[in-house]
This record gives structure tokens, sequence and C-alpha cells, in this order.
């Protein structure tokens, strides 16, 4: 692959480099909520404070939502480099958006029910932040804590769902690289 600094936004090495930046954070993520996790647990255990076990089980609800919206960018990332190689101009005139389930159907993979489910509700999330970012609600400082943990906690990733995004992922990725050495016996 080529150095960083050289890939353009047109070369599918960019978007796969892209998407492996995502996956490679998105994993972090993962871990660090399992040590956060595993220290909440360990902390209730000796007896800590009320207050920061809370605190402990928000950054843990935080983390795994942040992994599934990595996941899926890490997806989206990998689809428009697959489309992009196939047709130079695909997105010339027409933003890909937010439709990652059509964009990775479009490469030629099938996505399975937990899959598109789990991608649905994140491109919902997104149409809903970008249509409507200002509510105008007011709420207590409280009560829109609260409502955002409820949120977030409503949105974070099971472990089933985890799994299913690992094989898109890897699905894509391998899609991508086999783009990239058909090229390459090509040339």
């Amino acid at each position: 692959m080529a150095d960083k600094n050289e890939l353009h936004p047109s070369s599918i090495e960019f978007w796969i480099d892209q998407a492996k930046e995502l996956k490679k954070a998105a994993d972090y993520c993962w871990t660090l909520e399992k040590t956060v996790e595993y220290e909440s647990a360990e902390g209730e255990f000796q007896g800590a404070a009320r207050s920061i076990l809370k605190d402990a089980a928000d950054v843990d609800t935080e983390l795994k939502w942040l992994y599934g919206n990595l996941m899926a960018f890490a997806i989206q990332y990998l689809s428009i480099g697959i489309l992009i190689n196939r047709d130079p101009k695909r997105f010339l005139h027409e933003v890909p958006g937010n439709r990652i389930v059509e964009l990775a159907e479009e490469c030629g993979v099938t996505l399975s029910q937990i899959q598109k489910a789990f991608l649905r509700q994140i491109e919902n999330t997104f149409e809903w932040d970008r249509k409507f970012p200002h509510w105008n609600v007011s709420l207590t400082r409280n009560e829109l804590y609260n409502l955002k943990i409820k949120h977030v906690a409503e949105k974070t990733i099971k472990i089933e769902e985890k799994k299913e995004l690992e094989e898109l992922f890897k699905k894509l990725r391998s899609l991508a690289l086999d783009k990239i050495a058909g090229a390459k016996k090509v040339n």
C-alpha cells in the first residue's frame, strides 16, 4: 500500500486505511469498556462509593455505543472505497450519506438480519441528529442526563451484534483487498 501521506480519496487504499483506523479505535473502545466493566465489578466488591460506580456504568455504556458507531463508519468507508474502485465517478454528484446498509449491499455483500438491524439503527440515529440538531426542549440538567443515558443504553451493542459487525468488516475488507490484488495483476 502507498504511504499514508500519498493516499487520495479517489483510491481504494485511502478508504481501506481510514476504515482500518476506525476499526482500531473501535477495538480500543471495546477493550477499554471491558476494563471499566471489570474495574466496576471489582469496585463494587470492594465497596466503592455509589457515585463512582454510577460514573463507571455511564462510561461503560458510552464506550459500547461508541464502538458500534465507529464500526458502522468503518463498514461505510470500506463500502465507499469498493464502490469508488468500481466506478471512480460514483459519488461525483451524489454524496454517499449514511446509507450504510445500502452501500454494503451494493458491494455485493449479503447482510444478516442482525447486521441490517444494527446498521439501520445507526443510520436512523445519524438521520435524526442531522434533521433535528436543536430540540429546543427545556429540561433540567439531571433530566437531560437521565434521558441521554436511557437513549445510549438502548443503543449499546450486544456481543452478538459485535460478532456480526466484525464478520461484515472482514468480508468487506477482504473484498477491498481483492480489488487491489486484482488491479496489481492487471498492471
